[in-house]
C-alpha cells in the first residue's frame, strides 16, 4: 500500500475496539445460519441515517455478525452521532463518516472510494435510498452489491449497479424492512432485539453526575422528549401540552419529570417548564447521547414525540410512548422487547400520514393530526403504565 493510501485511511477511519468491558448487550449468542455461499472476508454496510434509525438498524448489524462472526465490517456513517449507539458493542471493526453535505464532499467520496478499492470488499450493504452509495459501491470494485430498489424514476437507472435489491415497504415496519435486506444474501433466521449499546456502570456514573440536581431516585422518574430535528418541527406535541401532562402526572403520581434533548432544544424546554408544577429538570445539552441512553434506562416511563430519543427508550428497555401525527406508526413506531411496555398514540385522519420517507417533507403545516391528542387522552396511558408496573 502507499503511503498516501495509509494517510487517507489514518484520516477517515476509526477503528472499533472489542472492549473488554462488560457492556449494556442484546445480543444473545446463535451459530450461524446463512446460506450465502461464499464467506466474505471484508463486508461494507452503509447507512447514513440518524440516531432513531440506528437504534432500529442494529438487528441487521447483529444477524450479520452472527453469521459472518470472522468477516471485517466496515460502516459507512453519517456524522450524526449514530456511531454513539454501537460504540460500544462488537458489532463491527471499523467506522468511516462521510458527510455529503461537507463543502469537499466530492473529493471526500472519491478518496473513500479509494480506501474501499484496497479494502478489497467481498460484500456491500447500502441501506440507503441515495444514488450516490450504489455508485460508490460500483467504483469501489465491491464484489457482490445488494440493497433497497429505486423505485422514483430518476434513481430507476442505478438498480443495474445493485446484483440484488428489494423495496422499502412503507406498511412494513422499519427493522423489517432492514432485515429483508438480509434475505438477499440466504439469512431468514433473525434475532430481532434494537438496542443502544452503553457500559453497564454508566447508569450509576451518570447518577453521581447529577446527584447535585435533586434527582431522588426512590421516586419515580418520568422522562420527556419534546422536541425534534429543527427541520422537522411538524413531529412536535404542542408544548403547552406537554406541560399539562406533566402537571397532571406529578399531581396524580409521586414522579419526578426529566427533559432530555440537545442544546439546540434548551430555550424551547424552559418554556414549557415555565408551565410546570412539581419537580421538572431539563437537562438538554448537559449529557452526551450515551448519558442520555443510561439515563432513560433507570426510568420508569418515557414520554416522547417520534424522535432518536424514542428509539433510544425502546431499545434500552424501558416503557415508552410515542406520540405520533405527521409520521407513519407502522413503519416508525418504538420496537418492543420481550416483554417491555411500548404504546403508541394517534389520532387517525385521512390526511395522516403526509410525511414523505427519505425526503424530510410534510405536506401539511396545520399539525391537527398532532394538535387533536389531548394531554389527557396521553395521560391516560400513562396511568396504564405506572399502575401495572408500581
Amino acid at each position: 500500500m502507499k503511503k498516501n493510501d495509509k494517510n487517507l485511511i489514518e484520516k477517515f477511519l476509526r477503528f472499533g475496539t472489542h472492549l473488554k468491558d462488560e457492556i449494556f448487550s442484546c445480543m444473545p449468542t446463535r451459530k450461524s445460519r446463512v446460506i450465502y455461499k461464499k464467506i466474505p472476508k471484508n463486508i461494507l454496510v452503509i447507512f447514513p441515517h440518524g440516531i432513531g434509525n440506528m437504534v432500529l438498524f442494529t438487528p441487521v448489524l447483529e444477524n450479520l455478525k452472527i453469521n459472518f462472526p470472522d468477516s471485517f465490517i466496515i460502516l459507512l456513517l453519517a456524522p450524526r452521532n449514530t456511531k454513539e449507539v454501537i460504540t460500544d458493542s462488537r458489532l463491527f471493526d471499523t467506522i468511516i463518516e462521510y458527510d455529503k453535505n461537507q463543502k469537499n464532499s466530492s473529493q471526500l467520496f472519491f478518496d473513500i472510494v479509494k480506501i474501499f478499492k484496497n479494502a478489497n470488499i467481498d460484500l456491500g450493504l447500502s441501506f440507503s435510498m441515495s444514488a450516490e452509495f450504489p455508485r460508490l459501491m460500483s467504483l469501489s470494485k465491491v464484489k457482490y452489491r445488494i440493497g433497497f430498489k429505486y423505485n422514483y424514476r430518476k434513481l430507476k437507472d442505478v438498480n443495474y449497479l445493485l446484483h440484488k435489491s428489494v423495496l422499502s415497504d412503507s406498511n412494513k415496519h422499519e427493522v423489517l424492512n432492514y432485515l429483508s435486506v438480509l434475505k438477499l444474501i440466504g439469512i431468514t433466521d433473525f434475532i430481532i432485539k434494537p438496542c443502544f449499546y452503553f457500559k453497564k456502570n454508566l447508569p450509576y456514573t451518570v447518577r453521581e453526575k447529577l446527584k447535585n440536581d435533586g434527582l431522588n431516585y426512590k421516586k419515580n422518574v418520568v422522562g420527556f422528549h419534546t422536541g425534534s430535528f429543527l427541520d422537522m418541527i411538524e413531529k412536535r406535541w404542542p408544548p403547552e401540552n406537554f406541560a399539562k401532562l406533566g402537571n397532571l402526572l406529578t399531581k396524580n403520581f409521586s414522579v419526578q419529570i426529566v427533559i432530555v434533548g440537545g442544546e439546540e432544544e434548551k430555550n424551547y424546554i424552559n418554556k414549557i417548564i415555565d408551565k410546570m408544577d412539581g419537580y421538572v429538570k431539563n437537562l438538554a445539552g448537559t449529557l452526551n447521547l450515551k448519558e442520555t441512553a443510561a439515563l432513560i434506562s433507570t426510568m420508569k416511563l418515557f414520554v416522547s414525540n417520534d424522535s432518536g430519543p424514542m428509539h433510544i427508550a425502546a431499545g434500552v428497555g424501558t416503557p415508552v410512548i410515542g406520540i405520533f401525527g405527521p409520521t407513519n406508526e407502522i413503519k416508525n413506531s418504538p420496537w418492543a422487547h420481550e416483554n417491555q411496555i411500548v404504546k403508541v398514540i394517534r389520532h387517525p385522519m385521512n390526511c395522516a400520514p403526509c410525511y414523505i420517507p427519505y425526503s424530510g417533507k410534510i405536506s401539511c403545516k396545520n399539525n391537527k393530526c398532532l394538535r387533536s391528542i389531548t394531554p389527557e387522552d396521553v395521560f391516560s396511558k400513562c396511568e396504564d403504565i405506572l399502575f401495572n408496573t408500581e
